[in-house]
């Protein structure tokens, strides 16, 4: 192979691969694009189907159902009929248990587990 001959491959295959590096940003941002695409879709559905969807939580052992996915420490409080001056904890197996504040927002799963625990009373006579 020439010298020019050699040069000239050699601009044609550098071509090549500048097209191919090209298509190949594209297609990877037209694959970010539909990863963000599917990832909106699964939340959307799962969203759908929690609709009307009761979950069961513990509070003080006992069983309360709600259709919230979210709740603040407050709202579960209320919904177990608790005086809104207690302390709420959720329960952390094999943890140390979590306390939730009132404003504190918590997604709500079935099974979850939450106590109450009185003000303090100490130093009080």
């Amino acid at each position: 192979m020439h010298d020019h001959d050699k040069d000239e491959r050699l601009g044609e295959l550098r071509g090549d691969l500048h097209e191919i590096e090209r298509e190949k940003t594209e297609l990877e941002e037209q694959l970010r694009a539909l990863n963000a695409r599917e990832e909106d879709a699964r939340h959307k559905i799962e969203e759908i189907e929690q609709q009307g969807k009761a979950f069961v939580i513990f509070v003080d052992d006992a069983e309360y159902r709600t259709e919230q996915r979210t709740m603040t420490g407050a709202a579960i409080k209320a919904l177990a009929g608790k005086d809104a001056a207690y302390q709420l904890f959720e329960e952390v197996e094999g943890g140390d248990d979590r306390p939730i504040g009132d404003q504190e927002s918590v997604t709500i799963r079935n099974g979850l587990h939450f106590y109450t625990v009185p003000p303090a009373t100490f130093g009080r006579t």
